[in-house]
C-alpha cells in the first residue's frame, strides 16, 4: 500500500494555468468539480498510476464534493481547492460510506446501514459553542504569534469541524490547536 504523495505543487500549477475553473458566484462549484475530474485527477494519475480519485458520499445520495481528492490505497482525503485557487489540506480518513471513486465511474448511493464506524456522540450534532471556542483559541494563538488574523485563519476552523465528526470536538479541537500553534512557531 503506497502512502499518499504530496502533490500540492502540481495542483497549484494546474490551478494557475486554469483560472476559468474559478468563476465567481453560483458557477464556482460545478466549474471546480469539472476541473477536478477532468484535469487535476487525470494529470495526477499520470504521475501516480491511477491512484487518485474523488470522494462520493454514498450515504448522501451520491454527493460529490467539488474540491476533494482521495488516495485509493489509504482513503486519505485532501481538500485541494478553495473558491479562488489551489490548497492542500489533508484530513483524516472519512467515514466508510464516503468512498474513493475513479473518474468515469459513479458508485451506487447506499442508505446508512448503522454499521461501520460511528462518530463519538459529542460530534453527531453541530456544536456552535465548540466552534466559537475554537475560533477564540485561533485568534489568541495568532495574536500571541504576532500574526494578523485573516481569512486563512478560518481554514483551521474548517479543519477542526471536519475532524470533529470522526473524532469528536474535544479531540479535533486539541489536534488542530496543537497543529496551529506549531505552524505559528508557538511550540
Amino acid at each position: 500500500m503506497a502512502s499518499m504523495p504530496n502533490r500540492s505543487q502540481e495542483v497549484a500549477a494546474l490551478c494557475a494555468k486554469h483560472p476559468e475553473a474559478f468563476p465567481p458566484g453560483d458557477q464556482n462549484d460545478p466549474a471546480r468539480l469539472k476541473f477536478l475530474q477532468g484535469t487535476i485527477i487525470p494529470e495526477l494519475n499520470k504521475l501516480d498510476g491511477g491512484r487518485w480519485g474523488y470522494m462520493t458520499k454514498t450515504d448522501q445520495g451520491g454527493k460529490v464534493p467539488c474540491d476533494i481528492l482521495m488516495w485509493r490505497d489509504t482513503n486519505d482525503v485532501v481538500d485541494c481547492m478553495t473558491g479562488t485557487g489551489s490548497s492542500w489540506i489533508v484530513h483524516a480518513p472519512p467515514p466508510p460510506a464516503w468512498v474513493w471513486t475513479a473518474v468515469g465511474t459513479t458508485p451506487k448511493p447506499q442508505p446508512p446501514t448503522g454499521g461501520g464506524t460511528t462518530p463519538p456522540s459529542s460530534s453527531l450534532a453541530y456544536d456552535e459553542n465548540q466552534v466559537s471556542g475554537f475560533i477564540t483559541d485561533v485568534e489568541k494563538s495568532y495574536a500571541q504569534a504576532g500574526k494578523f488574523f485573516d481569512g486563512h485563519a478560518g481554514i483551521w476552523v474548517g479543519r477542526m469541524q471536519f475532524d470533529a465528526f470522526s473524532m469528536g470536538y474535544a479531540g479535533a479541537r486539541a489536534k488542530h490547536l496543537a497543529a496551529l500553534r506549531s505552524t505559528l512557531g508557538l511550540t
